[in-house]
């Protein structure tokens, strides 16, 4: 039998044991579709919401296997999806393409988000994984840019603080090189000025220092 099928499915047509006829369109032998149609009347809805979104690429599906096999032991075996689990995918799809198709363009955004293949909600799962990827990666980017730029500022705070003191110390050695000059100078100064001449009087016979005036 033929049916309308999601590229996804086509893509993996192989391995899903179905044929590609053509464009979106997979055969499926008839036992197995009207097999995958009694699964799907008989399954709960919980396990049925869970199948909408499964990915036939995947062994499990991508799908929570332990609560599916709660649901739908069926449906489930060696933590891997059944061949029926699979074929109910693939019928699903068929009656939502078909669905969307009888109710015409004009009402198809309306029902668009209800009637979607599993294969469209895998790919706006992934869009939504990867948009999220990406905020998260160009937050951490920002991060470390933040951090980066506190770092590079912490460094030249450094910097500066170290050109600080190798200027403060310069200027301090010269500070100091200076009032050893002068007082360098003011000691060759003190020893360049004469000592006082020291007279005897030949009448009393005592010294006088010529420095303290005169006084004979």
């Amino acid at each position: 039998m033929q049916l309308r099928a999601d590229p996804l499915t086509v893509a993996a047509a192989d391995t899903l044991g179905v044929t590609p006829n053509g464009d979106g369109v997979v055969v499926m032998p008839a036992e197995r579709v009207l097999a995958a149609g009694a699964a799907f009347r008989e399954t709960q809805n919980a396990a049925l919401h869970a199948l909408a979104e499964a990915d036939l690429r995947k062994p499990d599906g991508g799908v929570d296997i332990g609560k599916l096999k709660e649901l739908a032991p069926n449906l489930t075996s060696n933590g891997s999806l059944t061949e029926l689990a699979r074929d109910v995918v693939i019928v699903r799809d068929d009656r939502v393409i078909r669905t969307r198709e009888s109710l015409g363009k004009e009402l198809e955004p309306v029902f668009k988000v209800a009637y979607m293949t599993a294969g469209e909600r895998v790919r706006e799962n992934e869009e939504v994984a990867a948009s999220i990827a990406k905020a998260q990666e160009l937050e951490r980017s920002a991060v470390q840019g933040q951090a980066q730029e506190a770092d590079e500022k912490s460094l030249l705070v450094r910097n500066v603080d170290k050109a600080l003191d190798k200027e403060i110390a310069e200027k301090a050695a010269k500070q100091e090189g200076r009032e050893e000059k002068q007082e360098r100078e003011i000691k060759a100064e003190e020893k360049a000025i004469p000592a006082p001449a020291v007279f005897r009087s030949g009448r009393t016979g005592k010294s006088m220092d010529m420095g303290q005036g005169i006084g004979f």
